[in-house]
C-alpha cells in the first residue's frame, strides 16, 4: 500500500493524507446488475453504477503512484531544509493558502479560475505520448490537457479537506464539439458542481446538457454510465 504524507509535513505543504491501494481487486468492466442502493442519481437521464477499485485504470493509478513519490520527495526536502519554499511548487503553496480561509462554495470558484489560467498543452507535445495523466506538480510546471486540469483541482480540494467520496473525475463526450473531454465534479450541499477547464463559471452539473458521460473515477472506485458507447479503459480524452 502506498501512503502519502501525514501529520506536520502534510500540513506544511497543504496536503491531506491520501491512501492508494492499487492492489484492490478490479471490478468487471461490464455493467452488471447491482442492488438499487448502488445506483447514483441520473445525469441527463443516464444512470451510473459504482464499482470498487481502480486497478483497471492504469493512467490514473500511474499518476497516483507518481504523486505519492513526489509528495514523499517533498516531505524529505522539508525535513532536510526546514522550509516549504523550494520543496513544492510556489503556485501550490500560494493557491492553497489563498483558498483555505474561504467557504467551500467560494473555494470552488476561485480554484476553477486559478487552474484554468494554465495553457492547454497536449500530452503528445509535453511527454511524447498520448493520454499521460499529470500530477498537480507536473501540471503546474508544464501545463497540460483537460484531465490534468481536473486532476489538479481534485488534489487541491483533497488537500483542503474535501472527502474522496465528494469528488469525481468525469470523462464525457462533448456533443457540441464532437470530442471527448474530462472535467471535475464536486458534490457539495446536495448539488453536483461542474469545474470545467473551458469555462471559468462553476455551474450545476445538471445544466451541462452538452455532455454525455462515459465514466467517473476517484481514488477508491469508479462509476459506469449507461447506455455507454465505450469501455472505460478504452476512453480517450481529447481536450
Amino acid at each position: 500500500m502506498l501512503r502519502l504524507i501525514s501529520g506536520i509535513a502534510a500540513l506544511a505543504i497543504g496536503l491531506a493524507p491520501v491512501v492508494l491501494d492499487p492492489g484492490r481487486a478490479a471490478a468487471p468492466l461490464a455493467l452488471v446488475s447491482l442492488p438499487p442502493a448502488t445506483l447514483a442519481g441520473p445525469i441527463g437521464g443516464i444512470q451510473a453504477t459504482r464499482f470498487d477499485g481502480v486497478a483497471q485504470f492504469p493512467k490514473w493509478t500511474d499518476m497516483l503512484r507518481r504523486w505519492s513519490e513526489q509528495i514523499g520527495a517533498a516531505r524529505h526536502c522539508i525535513a532536510i531544509t526546514g522550509a516549504v519554499e523550494g520543496c513544492v511548487p510556489a503556485e501550490w503553496s500560494a493557491l492553497t493558502a489563498q483558498l483555505r480561509p474561504l467557504g467551500r462554495r467560494a473555494m470552488l470558484d476561485r480554484l476553477n479560475r486559478a487552474i484554468n489560467r494554465h495553457r492547454y498543452v497536449a500530452a503528445t507535445d509535453n511527454w511524447g505520448r498520448a493520454d499521460y495523466w499529470e500530477t498537480p506538480f507536473e501540471f503546474m510546471s508544464r501545463d497540460g490537457q483537460c484531465e490534468d486540469y481536473a486532476i489538479a483541482k481534485f488534489m487541491i480540494l483533497r488537500a483542503l479537506g474535501f472527502d474522496d467520496d465528494d469528488l469525481r473525475i468525469l470523462v464525457v463526450r462533448d456533443v457540441a464539439r464532437q470530442i471527448d473531454h474530462a472535467v471535475l465534479v464536486v458534490y457539495l450541499d446536495g448539488t453536483a458542481w461542474l469545474l470545467d477547464s473551458i469555462d471559468d463559471t462553476v455551474a450545476p452539473l445538471a445544466s451541462a446538457t452538452r455532455y454525455r458521460p462515459y465514466y467517473a473515477i476517484n481514488e477508491t472506485g469508479w462509476w459506469l454510465y449507461a447506455p455507454n458507447p465505450v469501455r472505460p479503459a478504452m476512453a480517450r480524452v481529447t481536450r
